[in-house]
């Protein structure tokens, strides 16, 4: 607000326009404030999905509280943003016209939070409606009378404006300001277009709920050494939090103690390199398929004095133990959505594991979610990996009877992490059974009953103080218990010639051996995800298209260089804006399987980092490429090896940017909706900032830095300078006639003497968000255990 601080004062063409501006700059605001409307509604989409299968209620009752309960919302955001700027802008101070001022604010984000709404309930898909999203923020901004005027619109694409909730929001304030008596004589025109406006909005508002209704309607729900521990307790106990701890896993709480491996302490990076660890949630990269999981695992995880072929030959040996060579060629897929069922992605994240050929394995509740035949099947896989005579530890929580016996040894715990059991099951579990009937007071064990169901029940806090006894006292004054501390006193006594478990490098690989595996990965997620790739490419076809024809020829004319710019910055805003949005989800689904990656030492961040920043730029240049193609000969711009070099160079900075920019918010934010809701905020940024709604020169002093820090304006002053800079045509420019070059200088603050600094800034740009990214890619960690 104070970046137009009492424009409205002074009462010319210039300040007219500025005050355009800034009601559009308003609009804009609550367009994108809507933006993480997508992503909320899209994460509720799978719960709805259940409550109607089991019809809880039809799709209207979760349709209507969905919109009335944004209502409050839309009415403090509305009346919070007119209170601060109307009167701080200098807008006129009737009091009618501040209340209608806020009713349109107030429908238009109504409107535009619907129709978000309706566009996450028709698409579902992430990527895919953040893409259509942003296509109709294209539309409808293009079309609101703003950045193209209505009369300079093609006959033929007026229809688009009568269609935008936004020209209606741009009407109604327009006329609510310029229809007041300090600009005109008094008219009854503001209330009755006022009127038309909020009226308009409302009916955007209902039909945009009534799709959203019947896309709930209509929506098809369908969801995709050689000793085996048993680790068991109630929930709470601290089974997982005891299997983080041994596996060095732990990244939050205080831990205490020594570990030690073979009598020698534990060194952690050595550790990851000679051990696994299966996650209770199956996570892997969606794009690839299960043999490519294994022998990326591979790669990075053997040593490197290992060669190709005997690589290769560990992952077929390890799709033969996990029985999954008759998939190996299938994508992965995303969880409950595509690819692999729940049983054979838990059975990918054994086989991802055991590829690395380690001596011990840990496994977080690896039957969890599973029916008894899926669990059956990794227990299978489970006792292969046992037979091969690896130690396997498995945390389990009220498993089946054959799942449990499955087991070797078996150890019990109770509430406060405490040990009740630590030995062997036995046959048929023999001998747990034998120990716990040995405490008087504890009932027999009935016909048929699963051992594990009864186990925990004689357990719980509520029979321990039934028979007035402490379970883990009793376990550490019993024999069982003197005998495990022999053995474990054993095993800690180091044996003559031997060396602690330390290996000379802390990865497998070389930096640039990682870099590569990292690029080929990430080569092969991309080629494979048309939904993030094609989708963007799309997006730049019609976007560019949609540009060449309401700028038709408008560079040739030169008659209002305004409107070219507005083409510019068209493209510039609302293709980064996309390229932004859709990165996010691409890039936070592989942060998951980052972190899993990075505790098992595959490779460092750089090297991950690296890879993923260079990814990007082929698909970039190659959206640079079509831009250019495109707008370039609609608009009408001056055909030359030079100026086009500066368009293509320009655009392709600005991609890169955003890009960099959508990837930095990722990993700095702890979840994908705090970074969807920060990126709507950056885009109010560099929207207000990028010298189109408030030039360069009219920006206040105090925030002129907030300009220079703002890539957009960068980009638009190279697209425009290296464009028209040089030229000294005259035209007539708020009623006066001026040479290109000095209407540039004046109105917009461009020299064409900068291009230089202009085209280093450029590049520095997308290199420091890069780096930045690198940079917390390393340092933060927000998955805690």
């Amino acid at each position: 607000m104070t970046v137009y601080l009492r424009t409205g004062s002074t009462r010319d063409a210039l300040h007219a326009n500025y005050l355009m501006g800034s009601l559009f700059f308003s609009i804009f605001k609550l367009l994108a404030d809507g933006l993480p409307e997508l992503t909320l509604t899209i994460s509720r989409i799978a719960v709805f999905c259940k409550q109607k299968e089991l019809y809880f209620y039809p799709a209207w009752a979760y349709a209507i509280p969905s919109a009335i309960l944004k209502t409050p919302i839309s009415f403090l955001e509305a009346f919070l943003w007119t209170l601060l700027t109307y009167y701080v802008i200098g807008y006129s101070p009737e009091f009618g016209r501040f209340i209608r001022q806020f009713l349109i604010f107030f429908a238009l984000h109504l409107s535009c939070i619907s129709m978000f709404r309706a566009i996450a309930a028709t698409f579902r898909d992430f990527v895919l409606s953040t893409t259509i999203g942003t296509i109709s923020v294209v539309l409808l901004s293009l079309f609101g009378g703003f950045i193209v005027r209505k009369p300079s619109m093609p006959a033929w694409l007026e229809w688009g404006f009568w269609l935008s909730p936004l020209s209606y929001a741009e009407i109604g304030l327009t006329a609510n300001e310029f229809f007041a008596p300090r600009w005109r004589k008094p008219t009854s025109e503001t209330e009755l277009w006022g009127n038309k406006a909020f009226g308009a909005l409302i009916g955007f508002t209902l039909f945009f709920n009534i799709v959203f209704a019947l896309a709930l309607t209509f929506l098809k729900c369908a969801f995709k050494p050689g000793v085996l521990t048993a680790l068991m307790g109630v929930s709470g106990a601290g089974k997982t939090t005891l299997l983080d701890v041994l596996s060095g896993r732990k990244t939050r709480g205080d831990v205490k103690g020594q570990i030690q491996v073979g009598g020698y302490l534990k060194v952690q990076e050595t550790f990851a390199r000679v051990s696994g660890y299966c996650e209770q949630f199956d996570i892997h990269s969606p794009n690839l398929t299960v043999v490519e999981s294994l022998i990326y695992s591979a790669w990075l995880r053997l040593p490197s004095t290992i060669n190709s072929e005997t690589k290769r030959a560990i992952v077929k040996e390890v799709l033969e133990t996990i029985e999954l060579e008759e998939i190996q060629d299938s994508i992965v897929g995303l969880p409950g959505i595509s690819g692999l069922t729940t049983e054979q992605r838990k059975r990918l994240t054994i086989a991802v594991e055991l590829v690395a050929n380690p001596s011990i394995i840990f496994m977080d509740e690896p039957t969890t979610g599973l029916d008894a035949r899926a669990a059956a099947i990794v227990m299978r896989a489970v006792k292969n990996i046992a037979e091969t005579g690896r130690t396997v530890v498995c945390t389990i929580h009220q498993p089946g009877i054959d799942i449990f016996e499955a087991f070797d040894e078996l150890i019990l715990m109770k509430n406060g992490g405490k040990i009740i059991y630590y030995g062997p099951l036995g046959q048929h579990s023999s001998k747990v059974i034998e120990y716990f009937m040995s405490i008087p007071g504890v009932p027999k064990i009935k016909e048929n009953t699963n051992p594990a169901t009864w186990l925990l029940d004689i357990t719980s806090k509520s029979s321990e103080d039934k028979l007035g006894v402490d379970l883990a006292l009793m376990y550490t004054e019993s024999t069982l218990f003197k005998e495990n501390k022999m053995v474990i006193e054993q095993m800690r006594s180091k044996s003559l010639g031997t060396v602690g478990l330390i290996s000379s490098t802390r990865y497998a690989q070389t930096g640039w051996e990682q870099f590569r595996a990292c690029l080929w990965k990430q080569h092969l997620s991309y080629w494979r995800n048309p939904s993030y790739n094609l989708t963007r490419i799309i997006f730049m076809c019609l976007t560019s298209l949609l540009c060449g024809l309401l700028f038709w020829q408008k560079a040739k004319e030169m008659l209002i260089l305004e409107h070219i710019f507005g083409s510019m910055y068209t493209v510039v805003l609302f293709s980064g804006i996309n390229n932004c949005s859709t990165v996010l989800f691409c890039v936070a689904t592989e942060r998951n399987v980052f972190y899993r990656e990075r505790f098992a030492g595959m490779y460092t961040s750089w090297a991950y980092s690296l890879a993923q920043v260079l990814v990007e730029i082929p698909y970039s240049l190659f959206q640079s490429i079509l831009c250019v193609t495109i707008v370039y000969p609609m608009v009408g711009y001056h055909w030359s090896v030079y100026k086009v070099f500066w368009s293509l160079y320009t655009i392709f900075c600005s991609l890169l940017i955003f890009n960099y920019f959508g990837m930095l918010l990722v990993v700095v934010t702890p979840n994908i909706h705090v970074a969807f809701t920060l990126r709507s905020s950056f885009y109010s940024v560099v929207n207000l900032f990028a010298g189109y709604v408030m030039p360069k020169p009219s920006i206040p002093r105090w925030w002129i830095w907030m300009y220079y820090l703002s890539p957009t304006s960068w980009v638009l002053n190279g697209l425009l300078t290296s464009q028209y800079g040089d030229m000294e045509k005259e035209i007539l420019a708020f009623g006066e006639k001026k040479k290109v070059s000095a209407f540039l200088e004046d109105y917009f603050g461009y020299r064409y003497e900068s291009l230089a600094l202009v085209a280093f800034v450029l590049i520095a740009f997308p290199i420091l968000l890069a780096s930045l990214f690198a940079f917390f890619v390393g340092k933060l960690n927000f998955q805690k255990k």
